[in-house]
């Protein structure tokens, strides 16, 4: 499987929207989730509160005003879009986020960032999300 970790926001029209707080004085990451999967909203609720003020947006997809041919990678994986309109996908998206979230722990984010370590993350997303309702229903037990 090939994977893309880091490709320009405007190729999938998710360049941030100029009325937010995203200009180059004070660049917010956007994580965009999938708002109807129990597992995502469960990440989000968590990252929301351990996440230090203004270091991370967490928005769903769904709220977002992306044209209809950009919805298809959005409603396929996690999305993070860094400052400077990069975007990080699957399995670097989430670790990226973490990092955010964690400042502490933001050494494990370089290196997760090494080639094997990297396609085993995004390999374990994939299994994730394939297997997100199992995930989710262990996950509550």
């Amino acid at each position: 499987m090939s994977c893309v970790h880091s490709i320009p926001a405007t190729l999938f029209g998710i360049a941030a929207p100029a009325t937010t707080n995203y200009a180059m004085e004070a660049p917010t990451p956007l994580l965009i989730y999938d708002g109807e999967c129990g597992l995502c909203m469960r990440l989000v609720r968590w990252l929301d509160g351990v996440s230090p003020p203004g270091s991370l947006d967490l928005k769903p997809f769904q709220e977002l005003p992306l044209p209809t041919r950009r919805l298809i990678l959005a409603r396929r994986t996690v999305l993070l879009v860094m400052p400077g309109d990069r975007i990080r996908v699957r399995g670097g998206a989430v670790a990226a986020a973490l990092s955010l979230a964690l400042p502490r722990w933001r050494w494990l984010w370089w290196f997760l960032r090494l080639p094997p370590l990297r396609q085993a993350v995004d390999l374990g997303y994939c299994w994730v999300a394939r297997n997100r309702q199992m995930v989710s229903r262990w996950l509550n037990r």
